[in-house]
């Protein structure tokens, strides 16, 4: 298929990070050919909070959370910049932080109003919070002219390649299995998400996984080239 459709994107992501990793260059492609594309990140701290750095966190090496979220933040700021996007923050804690889902889902709500197109993660959902903004999601009826799945890196690629499928989770919410489908994109459109995707210096040697010895971003490149690109599936609507 070609790239992103709709005039006002929305892509939900859980991390400062997960949306650019993973669909980057369709955002880019999406922008460059003049959609508005909003990234909302849910999970993108709470600057009210001075708490301890999470052990997350420290492993990236910062000593408290307002620390994290400053550096965090402006990594995503610099990497929506790069491929067309605004990021939109919601502040919300990450890593076990206890989140009150009923103001998250009001939150989400007034994030995607307007949109014509909604995009969030699909596969693998390993994650608990990337679950559980996709199930918040599809709990709140949210229905845009198009509602889509993305393929979550690094996730899928710290397991042997395999097509994407419908997690558990999304099964038991109703979701019925769905047709994914690549994303072609320019050669522009992916340097972009190179690009973007080295702004986030403090997360990257963190997502390496284990016994991996190739960088994260040519890692994620190397997948997406077997895969025929970014991968989605529409589950309301066409593309």
């Amino acid at each position: 298929m070609t790239g992103l459709p709709g005039s006002r994107i929305v892509v939900l992501s859980p991390h400062l990070d997960d949306a650019v990793l993973s669909l980057g260059a369709g955002i880019a492609e999406a922008a460059a050919s003049g959609a508005h594309v909003t990234v909302v990140t849910a999970f993108a701290g709470d600057p009210a909070r001075l708490d301890d750095a999470s052990a997350w966190d420290r492993r990236a090496g910062f000593s408290s959370s307002l620390d994290a979220l400053q550096a965090r933040r402006d990594e995503d700021r610099r990497a929506c910049r790069a491929i067309g996007a605004r990021p939109v923050w919601l502040p919300f804690g990450y890593g076990g932080t206890s989140v009150d889902e009923r103001e998250l889902e009001q939150e989400l709500g007034r994030a995607v109003d307007g949109a014509d197109t909604v995009l969030l993660p699909g596969w693998p959902l390993r994650n608990p919070e990337h679950s559980v903004l996709a199930l918040l999601v599809l709990r709140l009826g949210i229905r845009p002219a198009r509602l889509g799945l993305y393929v979550e890196q690094p996730y899928v690629w710290w397991r042997t390649y395999t097509a994407p499928d419908l997690p558990p989770q999304l099964a038991e919410a109703g979701v019925p299995p769905p047709a994914w489908v690549a994303l072609r994109v320019s050669r522009s459109s992916r340097r972009a998400k190179r690009r973007a995707a080295r702004a986030y210096r403090s997360q990257l040697p963190l997502l390496r996984g284990r016994r991996v010895s190739l960088p994260v971003v040519l890692r994620i490149g190397l997948y997406e080239r077997r895969a025929g690109g970014e991968s989605v599936a529409w589950i309301a609507g066409a593309s």
